[in-house]
């Protein structure tokens, strides 16, 4: 049976194009149209039930659900379906509903769903009792998911902070019941054992809480920058420790990043605009978003996604809060160790405080 990648293989453009010029809707030339559907006709290729789902006006072309406040994805999802003239839901789980089946799948108006945050149980035992319904989620690890690689990421901000000349190094990770913080763990762990490392393996979890969050943040910062062996540099699992971090600095009279250097797992659209812009470590969010409803589209149209899962690299920018370890030289002044910031590229102790939340 021909299917819609051997039409798109022969033209010479993605399945995406190839279904846009099939289905009459979308941007594509005419030209280009027009060939992808005369290679249609000679290829004798026939759109499957699942395909001519999107062309009925009684469900949305796609949907979003959106838990544990994970909504940075919106924007590009919401582009994405413009220019490819797609009908679009979007549905926000609260903490309140969170365990409850959507709305959006208990009625099916989507004919595929997108799923951006931690994947509840209500929705995997959906999935599992409706295995061909169309699902791909963003960030879990989910049989049909699309996540960052924040293993290789982790790991390519501690060599930089390395490679500045930082041997004592804070490392700390959130939640492990969210797929990005074991990833965040594995990525410095293989740092500390690559790059032998005084803190050792066993990096400590900081788990997050709406309640009192900043204040048990500021507790942890506080122990942390107080010590005897204080660190010249810190790795943490988001913007609330790094903002802690920043606080805490300034009380002590400590500069960044002349004195301290920060690396959070963050989102660049709030953490540049604080004081020293922040150096990060974040999700492709375009990639990302692309990459799943390229999958999803595959499993609307009825095709085995030929990866089930797909990994996309994470993103390290480098800003203001990290820089050279500086050194004191023979007659006391501060001299700078490591290279410039400009110099790396890449594809890209205290009680912590307690809680549960999701990502940051």
């Amino acid at each position: 049976m021909v299917r819609l990648k051997d039409i798109a293989r022969a033209a010479g453009v993605t399945s995406a194009t190839a279904s846009t010029a099939l289905s009459g809707r979308g941007r594509v030339s005419a030209d280009m149209r027009e060939r992808i559907r005369k290679l249609a006709r000679e290829m004798n290729y026939e759109p499957d039930s699942a395909a001519l789902l999107l062309k009925k006006k009684n469900i949305i072309d796609v949907g979003f659900l959106i838990a544990d406040g994970q909504s940075a994805s919106f924007g590009r999802f919401t582009e994405y379906c413009a220019s490819h003239n797609l009908r679009h839901q979007l549905e926000i789980l609260t903490p309140s509903n969170r365990q409850s089946l959507p709305l959006m799948l208990k009625s099916r108006t989507a004919a595929g769903v997108l799923y951006s945050g931690y994947v509840c149980d209500a929705v995997r035992t959906f999935i599992r009792e409706n295995p061909e319904y169309p699902f791909v989620d963003i960030g879990d690890t989910f049989e049909y998911s699309v996540h960052s690689d924040f293993a290789s990421g982790a790991r390519d901000a501690v060599r930089y902070l390395v490679e500045l000349g930082h041997r004592d190094i804070a490392l700390f990770t959130g939640n492990q019941e969210f797929y990005i913080h074991r990833q965040t763990r594995k990525g410095l762990q293989q740092a500390v054992r690559e790059f032998h490392l005084p803190c050792g393996p066993d990096i400590p979890v900081i788990l997050e809480t709406t309640d009192h969050y900043m204040e048990r943040s500021l507790r942890w910062a506080e122990t942390l920058l107080s010590g005897p062996n204080r660190p010249t540099a810190v790795f943490c699992s988001g913007s609330v420790n790094a903002f802690a971090l920043f606080y805490t600095a300034i009380r002590r009279n400590l500069r960044i990043p002349e004195d301290l250097s920060i690396v959070s797992i963050g989102d660049a659209t709030s953490l540049h605009l604080q004081y020293v812009p922040l150096t990060t470590l974040e999700h492709d969010r375009e990639a990302l978003v692309d990459a799943a409803l390229e999958m999803l589209f595959q499993r609307i149209r009825g095709e085995a996604p030929e990866q089930k899962e797909r990994s996309i690299p994470a993103k390290f920018v480098i800003r203001e809060s990290t820089g050279p370890k500086k050194e004191t030289g023979r007659n006391g002044e501060k001299r700078s160790k490591g290279p410039q910031k400009d110099s790396f590229s890449s594809d890209p102790s205290g009680a912590p405080p307690s809680g549960n939340s999701g990502p940051s």
